[in-house]
């Protein structure tokens, strides 16, 4: 037996089009061929599988990019290695959407402008780079604008028309999404007023572009929009109807809603009741009355007449239409007790304030008028209270100042209050009906000891991070309706991807990580495996939400607690395997003035410690990205939308080279460590040198760069 032989031809596998999936693989004969990539790399968004397959979906490039890599074969009798590229093509450049030729930028859409006449027309294009910025502009040479008007970089010709004369402006537009761009030619007409006068001939009646009013002044132009909008019943409300007259000096204004009976749609003009109408200025004014029905919908036509100095008149007639919500009666009273519960110093808050009323059409918002929340939480307008208490808070009276169990009042009868009151207004969305209640929240802490939860976050490229927030923008996959406290960062929607290592770990300074982190601890990537839902009930066995997660695979997990001692190859090179498992037992094993840390498990969240409904028995800590958290129930139906969306969490890279500490002794805030190493050799091998903590002191710690080894996030 031999070697394996390589059946695929070194070189060009094939030229790549950017942002398009792509699977190919290459081929050795051998005896259970495996293959690993042993330098080089693949181009940005492709991956690799020990059976020779490459698959994923190329980033943009913005132009021919060539990516050289070279892949090992092993079996059983020897290893062969080949070298191979890929090429991937630029980028392609973004789509006009605005036709070329002349632009519309008149009143109804007409193609022409005057002088004076204000403009605000949006160029469009589309670019498939998703969620592209798009900029748009005219190069020197290539055109230009009649005076008074600009092209804004997001595709606006905004301004006021400053010219007198007929003339044809002709320019070539430009966008660019920041890969390619793309260029499009476009006229705009700017008319000499007298063109308009019915005993011109410098246009025809049947001009494709041109029509002609049946008086020799140009009437007034409407700019309301024909859709007016939504009103309140039992309000006083006012409306200004607005317009352009180029040249007022001609003669005076006049609103009227009274000549005209019949919209432009054939339907009958009806006046909202009690409106009335300023001929003059053009605004609707009334002082709507209680009305039963939610809502009442309205359509009339309103002519503007300009009577003209040389007793001419001209005209316009528009429709208009708006809403009338009516003023339905709305009684509210709170569902929340008084004494809101008790919270845990460290704990993330699950408390809420709840309220119902008697109209379920109408949305309720609350708002904290007076008093005080423990410190660190918040009220969210949706009644959730959000955060957590955070460590040695001050409570009625100064903790500072006196050590628990030495400071006594009325021979210890006496105890030292640690309730939080405050106020809560719960009212409907338009302020017409409110109430207002005290509640308080109990805060304990059952020890002294701070804690705090240790997480890695994956370092995502631009395209990658706009990949997953394109998954969880989509509201259609994510529900607000179905999401569990949508508005609180620690449940809802997870914006970012967080493993979380340890969620209990006892506050130390961040020297004290040194010994724990020298060997085992160096880059690493995670792997992602299938979505999943786990259910979390509280302590009296109540079903409080689902957790949709992905399923983290650890490549280099053991399946038991050891692996802490590295093996040594024949070379002599020391192997340090960093699994997750040894991650955590040495993170739990570090020791602070000979006594080992301590490790909090009631901190873990609930869904660990709930018994699952397929199994029968607690999740246990398991390596889990969270995604989402929903109401009860809900998980599994959002889980399925995730699936059926065709979003592949495998073509993200989860690669780390660092941990997060979400508090410390020495810093507030979340801190980061750089891992001390690159690989899994020992420290004197390769270029992992140059990462290695030379010294125990996180403040000197720098890379080849001098950057800082640690900082804050």
């Amino acid at each position: 037996m031999s070697s394996p032989v390589w059946i695929t031809s070194a070189g060009l596998l094939g030229t790549l089009t950017e942002r398009v999936s792509t699977s190919t693989s290459v081929l050795a004969s051998g005896d259970n061929v495996t293959y690993k990539i042993i330098s080089g790399k693949l181009p940005n968004g492709l991956f690799f599988s020990t059976t020779g397959t490459i698959f994923g979906i190329p980033f943009s490039v913005s132009d021919l990019t060539r990516s050289n890599f070279v892949v090992r074969a092993s079996d059983s009798q020897g290893l062969a290695d080949r070298t191979f590229y890929f090429d991937v093509e630029g980028a392609t450049p973004p789509s006009w959407i605005t036709p070329a030729g002349i632009l519309s930028l008149g009143p109804e859409n007409q193609k022409y402008i005057i002088n004076q006449q204000n403009v605000n027309y949006k160029l469009e294009a589309i670019s498939d780079v998703s969620n592209a910025s798009l900029s748009y502009f005219i190069k020197p040479g290539q055109g230009q604008l009649p005076k008074g008007l600009d092209l804004d970089p997001s595709g606006v010709i905004l301004g006021t028309v400053e010219d007198t004369k007929k003339v044809n402006y002709n320019f070539t537009a430009t966008v660019s999404d920041g890969y390619a761009e793309e260029s499009r030619q476009f006229s705009i007409i700017v008319e000499n007023i007298n063109s308009f006068k019915c005993d011109s001939t410098s246009e025809t009646v049947d001009s494709n572009y041109y029509t002609a009013d049946s008086s020799t002044p140009v009437c007034p132009q409407w700019v309301s929009d024909s859709n007016l909008g939504i009103y309140r019943a039992n309000n006083r409300q006012v409306i200004k109807l607005e317009i352009y007259d180029p040249y007022p000096y001609q003669g005076t204004v006049e609103f009227d809603w009274n000549s005209v009976l019949i919209n432009d749609d054939s339907t009958i003009s009806v006046h909202p009741p009690y409106f009335e109408l300023d001929t003059e200025s053009g605004v609707l004014y009334a002082t709507l009355p209680f009305q039963n029905e939610y809502d009442e919908n309205y359509k009339f036509t309103v002519r503007l007449k300009k009577y003209i100095n040389t007793g001419e008149i001209v005209y316009k007639d528009k429709t208009f239409s708006m809403i009338i919500k009516g003023e339905v009666e709305n009684n509210i009273e709170f569902v929340s007790d008084t004494n809101l519960g008790t919270l845990e110093v460290g704990s993330d808050s699950e408390l809420s304030i709840k309220a119902k009323t008697s109209n379920k059409q109408i949305k309720i918002e609350y708002d904290l008028i007076s008093g005080e929340l423990p410190p660190g939480l918040s009220l969210a307008i949706d009644g959730t209270i959000i955060g957590k208490i955070l460590y040695n808070s001050q409570t009625y009276l100064d903790f500072t100042n006196f050590v628990e169990g030495t400071f006594a009042i009325d021979t210890n009868q006496t105890t030292i209050d640690r309730n939080f009151h405050f106020t809560v207004k719960a009212r409907d969305i338009y302020n017409q009906s409110f109430i207002e209640k005290e509640f308080y929240i109990k805060v304990v802490e059952n020890s002294f000891t701070k804690y705090t939860k240790i997480y890695a976050a994956p370092l995502l490229p631009k395209d990658q991070r706009q990949i997953f927030s394109d998954l969880i923008d989509n509201k259609e996959i994510f529900d607000p309706a179905m999401i569990y406290r949508p508005l609180d960062p620690s449940f809802g929607v997870q914006r970012t991807m967080k493993l979380i290592i340890e969620y209990g770990l006892e506050q130390i300074h961040l020297n004290d990580f040194y010994d724990a982190m020298r060997d085992y601890f160096y880059n690493k990537t995670f792997y992602f495996g299938d979505v999943k839902v786990a259910k979390a009930n509280d302590e009296n066995k109540n079903y409080v939400y689902d957790l949709v997660y992905v399923d983290i695979i650890d490549p280099y997990k053991l399946n038991q607690k050891q692996g802490l001692v590295g093996s040594v190859e024949s070379a002599g090179i020391t192997v340090f395997p960093n699994s997750s498992i040894t991650w955590r037992n040495l993170l739990e094993s570090i020791r602070l003035e000979g006594n080992e840390i301590k490790v909090d498990t009631h901190l873990t969240p609930r869904f660990m410690r709930t018994s699952q409904d397929e199994t029968g028995a607690l999740l246990g800590f398991v390596l889990a990205l969270p995604i989402c958290y929903t109401l009860p129930g809900q998980g599994q139906i959002i889980a399925g939308r995730i699936s059926r969306s065709n979003f592949d969490f495998k073509n993200i890279k989860f690669e780390i080279n660092r941990l997060v500490v979400d508090n410390n002794r020495t810093y507030d805030g979340a801190k980061y460590l750089i891992f001390p190493r690159i690989g899994m050799m020992d420290e004197n091998q390769g270029e992992s040198q140059s990462y290695i903590w030379t010294q125990p002191n996180f403040e000197e710690l720098v890379d080849e760069n001098n950057i800082p080894l640690w900082t804050e996030l």
